[in-house]
């Protein structure tokens, strides 16, 4: 595989991004990451309740770097091999592995979804309804939304949007 075919499969992944995004109802990779680490972190927890002293503490520091380290890792070896596979028979299926690796790359852009989920929480604040509007914001980010006033809502949505975005 040569340079031409890795800057298509840059234009089909933008492409696809700009045009269908992130569909809600196809399996997406962050969807199994959460998954993981919801499941993980029950397991952890169940571990370390007995332990309420410091030992509890370093038990649930010490999951969380091997946490992050599995799913680093885990992800960039499990993408590895994929592409690898591709590109080994990408003399037999040319199209097959041009498709594939573009879709892979369009699930790591974010750019329609982000905007559609942005373009939802400020309709909500535009009507005036800012329960709801705080409750969708809460999906998006990782801060505490209950209190938020109109300026802070605009101000986690840019803030998620450039952190997103770069």
């Amino acid at each position: 595989m040569n340079a031409n075919y890795t800057l298509i499969i840059l234009f089909i992944a933008a492409c696809l991004d700009y045009l269908i995004g992130d569909p809600w109802s196809w399996p997406h990779p962050v969807n199994i990451l959460g998954w993981i680490i919801t499941h993980y972190t029950k397991q952890i927890f169940k571990l370390t309740k007995p332990h309420q002293d410091n030992s509890g503490v370093f038990i649930l520091r010490l999951a969380g770097i091997l946490l992050v380290i599995a799913l680093v890792f885990g992800n960039g070896i499990i993408s590895w091999l994929i592409i690898q596979a591709l590109r080994i028979n990408f003399v037999q299926f040319p199209l097959l592995t041009v498709i594939t690796e573009s879709i892979l790359l369009a699930s790591c852009f974010a750019g329609k979804s982000l905007s559609m989920a942005a373009q939802e929480v400020l309709q909500l604040v535009r009507s005036n309804n800012l329960i709801q509007a705080r409750q969708k914001l809460s999906m998006y980010v990782g801060r505490d939304t209950e209190n938020l006033s109109k300026s802070e809502i605009f101000r986690a949505i840019f803030e998620t949007v450039t952190e997103n975005a770069t």
